[in-house]
């Protein structure tokens, strides 16, 4: 692997601060195996990876707000094969991110407000010689923020968070080639694949040593993949794995932490609940899963030595 980065910063006074940084990175892959199976496969894979990315920032304090805005953006571009025995297969991928960003805050009287808005512009071409140009996509999604938190006394406070995420499919789950599992199994990529948004809920509350939270978190196009059984086999493999998006679903996982000092042994105590929501329609049949789980853990550590 080489790479080569540029990190600009300039302190243009006491309130404003401009920053460049920007990135180049190459690498090269090369990964073979053996199954030793009846059939005995052999597998070779190759690929060869440029991927480039840079970001301008500019910050600046004001007596009304504190102001931060940027633009950014990466580019990432790869040919490779894989081989599978004698079934061989060539791809390209070229994708492209661009962004900006946006974000206010302000701390006045025990309270911090902070909000924001970043849009991103995504393209990627994906082909290979067995499938062709199988993707050939632009999207465009805006994702706002907002952080609040309020001091309640001098050891307590309480805090209040909106945002939004985004996963988006990888190559692999777009291929619609086939990829060879075992001798029973095989696994093909969904071109329909949609990015899963997640938006993201959480209120906290702190007192000295003691921390909770509540959050909760719904998912639109969540991607996972499933098995599927095929009437017509493929080299008398007849289950087929295929990521599907499922339209929604949500968590809500509520945490409990508390750090404790007893002399020479310092440590957290923590507990959480987690409860799914997912409903879904799979091979005709919808199905449903909401079974709660629970964790909790204690760990501790005595310093031998004192810094």
């Amino acid at each position: 692997m080489h790479s080569t980065s540029v990190n600009y910063n300039n302190k243009i006074d006491t309130t404003r601060n401009l920053s460049f940084v920007a990135d180049y990175t190459f690498q090269h892959s090369h990964d073979t195996g053996l199954a030793d199976i009846n059939p005995v496969v052999n597998t070779n894979s190759e690929g060869r990876y440029h991927i480039t990315g840079a970001r301008l920032s500019y910050r600046t304090q004001r007596k009304w707000a504190d102001l931060s805005m940027g633009v950014f953006g990466s580019t990432m571009s790869s040919t490779g094969a894989y081989l599978y025995n004698i079934d061989a297969e060539d791809y390209k991928t070229n994708e492209s991110l661009i962004g900006a960003y946006f974000s206010l805050s302000k701390r006045f009287k025990g309270f911090y407000l902070q909000g924001g808005l970043r849009m991103e512009t995504n393209s990627r071409k994906l082909e290979t010689n067995t499938s062709g140009m199988f993707t050939d996509s632009t999207e465009w999604h805006f994702f706002p923020n907002l952080v609040m938190k309020k001091n309640l006394t001098k050891n307590s406070s309480i805090g209040l968070s909106i945002g939004q995420t985004i996963a988006r499919p990888s190559f692999s789950d777009l291929n619609p080639g086939l990829y060879y599992y075992d001798a029973i199994s095989y696994s093909v990529g969904n071109p329909q694949l949609r990015p899963c948004i997640t938006t993201n809920l959480k209120v906290s509350y702190q007192h000295s040593n003691f921390h909770v939270s509540v959050v909760y978190n719904k998912n639109k196009n969540k991607i996972i993949q499933l098995p599927v059984w095929a009437d017509v086999s493929i080299d008398n493999k007849n289950i087929k794995w295929i990521p599907i998006n499922f339209d929604k679903s949500s968590t809500i996982v509520a945490t409990a932490i508390y750090h404790y000092s007893l002399g020479p042994i310092q440590g957290d105590i923590t507990g959480s609940f987690t409860k799914p929501f997912v409903k879904a329609n799979y091979l005709g049949n919808e199905y449903s899963c909401g079974k709660p789980s629970w964790y909790f853990s204690v760990d501790g550590q005595w310093a031998l030595t004192q810094v």
